[in-house]
This record gives structure tokens, sequence and C-alpha cells, in this order.
């Protein structure tokens, strides 16, 4: 498996916390109001994609984030403004849709920095993330979204 290092940066980021409905992305659910407002931003940020997906606690609800500019003012939103950690992460890409490959992947990851100089640092602050990185173009082409899954890890102690 060929797996890239990241840096996140620590910001601030707009969220949902914990989506409470059965079905996150029905019509008019968190999730779904999220994806609708974040997809409407047209702000210019280098760091791209910016949005992020956890599951709280681990194998909670879904939790989106969505990293802000310094002078981004989202008050009128209605969603939570949190700290994100940022930090180091393993990334591996699967397929959006299809969680036997999600999970395959995150084993590899997890195999990767166990046998990496790098330490895994999975914690509530900085638990698994995901996000769909491919564009429209490229999931046409490709006939599927890239999922790109984040292992946070840390320099070795």
């Amino acid at each position: 498996m060929h797996v890239r290092v990241i840096e996140l940066p620590a910001s601030q980021v707009a969220t949902t916390g914990p989506a409470p409905d059965p079905d996150p992305f029905a019509p008019g659910a968190t999730l779904a109001r999220f994806d609708a407002w974040f997809s409407a931003r047209t702000d210019p940020l280098v760091l791209a994609p910016r949005d992020l997906m956890w599951r709280d606690g681990g194998d909670g609800p879904l939790v989106w984030s969505w990293l802000l500019a310094p002078d981004d003012d989202v008050t009128d939103a209605g969603w939570a403004v949190e700290r994100f950690a940022g930090g180091l992460y393993a990334a591996g890409v699967a397929r959006d849709g299809d969680d036997a490959d999600g999970e395959r992947v995150l084993r590899e990851l997890r195999a990767w920095v166990e046998a990496s100089p790098f330490d895994l640092d999975e914690s509530a602050a900085r638990p698994v993330a995901f996000r769909v990185t491919s564009s429209p173009a490229a999931a046409r082409v490709l006939g599927h979204h890239q999922l790109e899954l984040l292992v946070p890890v840390r320099e070795p102690a």
C-alpha cells in the first residue's frame, strides 16, 4: 500500500457535532443540511478539501466539520465552532461507499503505522477521520468517488 503522511493545521472548525438523526443524510437531516451549507461556500483557502468526518467516540454518530479560515464568520450558519487539534496523519484512499474497501484500507494504514517510525496517535481528540477527495470530473471518469482515510500519527516519543 502506498501511504502519504500529511499535516493538517490546528484550527477552528464549524461542526455538526454528533448527528442525532437515524439517517443523517436524509433531506433536512443534520449532515444533509451541513453538506448544503459547505457545498455552497466559495471562500478560497489553499487547503482543500476543507471538510473532515469522523465517528464520535470512534464508533458513535457521524460528525462533520469544516476547517475555517482565520476570517471566516459562521455565526449566522447555526453550526458550533470548535478547536481542531490538527497534526500528522497517515493517509490512504478507498472507494467511497464501499465499506469493505474502507475497512481494508484502514487495516493496511494501521499496519503501515505499526511498521513505520511514527507512533499511532488515535484518541477522542484525534480520531480516525475521512473525506471525499475526488472532484466530480474525477468521479465520472473513475466511476466512483475516492475516500481519503486519515489515521492520526505523531513523531516517536
